[in-house]
């Protein structure tokens, strides 16, 4: 491949690789995009999990997160929790529904759940 792309003049030596990308995208060869997953950095008031995760959680441990990285969720408590943020309830509710749970409890799977990109923004 190298000699494929040192003939056409893109790269002069093997710590120009990075040109190759942006050279193919000049000459339209390929599109380069951005993409941003939308999984939250901050808990909001309704938290919100994406609908394959939240299905998931019903029945599996590994979830894959909006970052596309997969967690074990060993803690029926968590995936149990994970089900119900659909973003139609508050902290107050998600208390109510989870019934077995306290408060501590439930911020703390939260904020796993956060730290884990499994939240949407």
């Amino acid at each position: 491949m190298l000699s494929i792309f040192a003939c056409i003049g893109w790269v002069r030596n093997p710590h120009e690789y990075w040109l190759i990308p942006l050279r193919t995208n000049q000459h339209g060869a390929i599109e380069l995009r951005t993409f941003h997953p939308g999984f939250a950095t901050t808990l909001s008031d309704r938290p919100c999990a994406s609908a394959v995760a939240r299905m998931a959680a019903a029945d599996e441990i590994n979830i894959v997160s909006l970052a596309l990285t997969s967690h074990a969720l060993p803690d029926p408590l968590t995936r149990h929790l994970l089900t119900l943020l659909d973003g139609t309830r508050d902290r107050r509710q998600l208390l109510e529904a989870m019934e077995t749970a306290d408060d501590r409890r439930i911020e703390e799977a939260l904020q796993m759940l956060l730290r884990g990109g499994m939240l949407r923004s």
